[in-house]
Protein backbone atom coordinates (compact mmCIF):
# COMPACT_ATOMS: atom_id res chain seq x y z
CA UNK A 1 0.00 0.00 0.00
CA UNK A 2 2.75 2.46 0.49
CA UNK A 3 4.31 1.46 -2.40
CA UNK A 4 1.27 2.48 -4.52
CA UNK A 5 0.93 5.94 -2.55
CA UNK A 6 4.48 6.71 -2.93
CA UNK A 7 4.05 5.97 -6.94
CA UNK A 8 1.04 7.73 -7.16
CA UNK A 9 2.93 11.04 -5.05
CA UNK A 10 6.15 10.86 -8.06
CA UNK A 11 3.43 10.45 -10.95
CA UNK A 12 1.45 13.88 -10.08
CA UNK A 13 4.94 15.26 -9.37
CA UNK A 14 5.93 15.10 -12.93
CA UNK A 15 2.35 16.63 -14.21
CA UNK A 16 2.41 20.14 -14.86
CA UNK A 17 1.54 22.72 -11.70
CA UNK A 18 -1.71 23.33 -13.21
CA UNK A 19 -3.23 19.64 -13.72
CA UNK A 20 -1.82 19.50 -9.80
CA UNK A 21 -3.84 22.56 -8.77
CA UNK A 22 -6.77 21.07 -10.03
CA UNK A 23 -6.29 17.42 -8.73
CA UNK A 24 -5.93 18.95 -5.41
CA UNK A 25 -8.87 21.23 -5.93
CA UNK A 26 -11.17 18.04 -6.61
CA UNK A 27 -9.57 15.81 -4.25
CA UNK A 28 -10.65 18.61 -1.63
CA UNK A 29 -14.14 18.89 -2.80
CA UNK A 30 -14.31 15.40 -3.05
CA UNK A 31 -13.21 14.60 1.14
CA UNK A 32 -15.38 17.64 1.82
CA UNK A 33 -18.47 16.52 0.61
CA UNK A 34 -17.66 13.25 1.93
CA UNK A 35 -17.03 14.76 5.61
CA UNK A 36 -20.81 16.60 4.96
CA UNK A 37 -22.25 13.55 4.04
CA UNK A 38 -20.70 11.56 7.25
CA UNK A 39 -21.64 14.47 9.64
CA UNK A 40 -25.08 14.54 8.28
CA UNK A 41 -25.60 10.95 8.81
CA UNK A 42 -24.49 11.10 12.48
CA UNK A 43 -26.85 14.00 13.02
CA UNK A 44 -29.65 12.21 11.48
CA UNK A 45 -29.27 9.07 13.70
CA UNK A 46 -28.80 11.01 16.35
CA UNK A 47 -32.32 12.74 15.62
CA UNK A 48 -34.30 9.51 15.22
CA UNK A 49 -33.22 8.18 19.04
CA UNK A 50 -36.15 8.73 21.30
CA UNK A 51 -36.65 12.14 22.81
CA UNK A 52 -35.42 11.65 26.37
CA UNK A 53 -32.97 13.66 28.23
CA UNK A 54 -29.91 12.12 28.90
CA UNK A 55 -28.15 12.61 32.35
CA UNK A 56 -24.52 12.35 32.52
CA UNK A 57 -23.03 13.17 36.15
CA UNK A 58 -26.59 14.60 37.01
CA UNK A 59 -26.31 17.26 34.21
CA UNK A 60 -28.44 17.88 31.04
CA UNK A 61 -26.32 17.28 27.97
CA UNK A 62 -26.59 20.28 25.63
CA UNK A 63 -27.42 19.63 21.84
CA UNK A 64 -24.64 20.99 18.86
CA UNK A 65 -27.28 22.85 17.19
CA UNK A 66 -28.68 24.10 20.78
CA UNK A 67 -25.35 25.49 21.81
CA UNK A 68 -24.49 26.72 18.37
CA UNK A 69 -28.03 28.69 18.48
CA UNK A 70 -27.59 29.87 21.75
CA UNK A 71 -23.83 31.11 21.40
CA UNK A 72 -24.53 32.92 18.32
CA UNK A 73 -27.77 34.53 19.93
CA UNK A 74 -25.22 36.07 22.61
CA UNK A 75 -23.29 36.95 19.78
CA UNK A 76 -25.49 39.05 17.80
CA UNK A 77 -26.75 40.65 21.33
CA UNK A 78 -23.23 41.58 22.24
CA UNK A 79 -22.37 43.08 18.78
CA UNK A 80 -25.75 44.90 18.90
CA UNK A 81 -24.93 46.05 22.42
CA UNK A 82 -21.82 47.37 21.32
CA UNK A 83 -22.77 49.10 18.08
CA UNK A 84 -25.86 50.87 19.55
CA UNK A 85 -23.04 52.08 22.54
CA UNK A 86 -20.78 53.06 19.78
CA UNK A 87 -23.20 55.24 17.87
CA UNK A 88 -24.47 56.98 21.19
CA UNK A 89 -20.83 57.45 21.76
CA UNK A 90 -20.06 59.16 18.08
CA UNK A 91 -23.33 61.28 18.31
CA UNK A 92 -22.32 62.83 22.10
CA UNK A 93 -18.83 63.19 20.27
CA UNK A 94 -19.86 64.88 17.21
CA UNK A 95 -22.92 67.19 19.39
CA UNK A 96 -20.20 68.28 21.58
CA UNK A 97 -17.72 68.95 18.82
CA UNK A 98 -20.19 71.01 17.13
CA UNK A 99 -20.93 73.05 20.39
CA UNK A 100 -17.06 73.61 21.25
CA UNK A 101 -17.22 75.10 17.13
CA UNK A 102 -19.64 76.88 17.87
CA UNK A 103 -18.46 78.22 21.07
CA UNK A 104 -15.24 78.92 19.43
CA UNK A 105 -17.17 80.92 16.73
CA UNK A 106 -18.57 82.93 19.19
CA UNK A 107 -15.65 83.65 21.20
CA UNK A 108 -13.79 85.08 17.30
CA UNK A 109 -16.56 86.47 16.73
CA UNK A 110 -16.80 88.58 20.12
CA UNK A 111 -13.33 89.67 19.51
CA UNK A 112 -13.28 90.50 16.31
CA UNK A 113 -15.91 92.99 17.01
CA UNK A 114 -14.02 94.14 20.22
CA UNK A 115 -11.48 94.37 17.98
CA UNK A 116 -13.49 96.79 15.82
CA UNK A 117 -14.95 99.10 18.41
CA UNK A 118 -11.54 100.00 19.52
CA UNK A 119 -10.38 101.15 16.50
Amino acid sequence: MKHRIKKLVEHLRTKPEKERQHIALVATTVVGVVLVFVWIAVFTAQSKEPKQKKEVFGENIVQPFELLKKNFNTTVDTVSQGVSGFTEDLKSITQETSTETMGTETASTEALETTQVVE
